[in-house]
């Protein structure tokens, strides 16, 4: 587990094991606490993401006065979980399509592969569109900084309203 109190980190926790086999929020009064392994009187609140129980919140203290703020922490945490799922597709998103556009450029003809792996993207091959190379003088910029300004550049002109195929071809090209 993960915990405030060090002692605790790593400490098998009956609790939250009620949880994931229950699938429930879970009461632990000082009677309870007493039967079971690692548990101190609090509540343990299932944490979901896309209705599966990815993990358990554990609060210490008085269940009742604690199941507003549990529901709370849960809450954020659940929220913070699908910001990071949501980031994930996004750049999983990004790296598909700028893959796309590296084998569209390399590729002699449009195969039956490319064709539908563009469809699975949502992205129409038969829409006219101008193929420009930009090269970016980078000056004496490092490496870290030459990619992210190239990254700055392919984020604006990779804008959703402007339905642009765009990807970075080394540290001083992008297509």
């Amino acid at each position: 587990i993960g915990s405030g109190d060090r002692e605790r980190i790593g400490e098998l926790h009956e609790g939250a094991l009620l949880v994931l086999s229950q699938g429930r929020v879970v009461d632990i009064d000082d009677a309870v606490a007493k039967h079971l392994h690692g548990v101190r009187q609090g509540i343990n609140l299932p944490l979901r993401l896309e209705g599966e129980i990815v993990g358990v919140i554990g609060l210490t203290g008085e269940p009742e006065s604690l199941r507003k703020y549990g529901e709370l922490v849960c809450m954020t945490a659940e929220m913070m979980l699908e910001q990071s799922r949501l980031m994930h597709l996004l750049a999983q998103d990004s790296r598909l399509r700028e893959e796309l556009v590296m084998n569209l450029i390399q590729a002699e003809e449009h195969t039956p592969a490319l064709s539908e792996w563009a469809q699975r993207l949502g992205i129409d091959l038969n829409q006219p569109r101008v193929v420009a190379v930009i090269e970016v003088d980078s000056g004496q910029l490092g490496v870290d900084s030459a990619m992210a300004e190239l990254q700055q550049l392919q984020n604006a002109l990779a804008t959703p309203e402007r339905d642009n195929l765009v990807a970075i071809v080394s540290l001083t090209e992008i297509v």
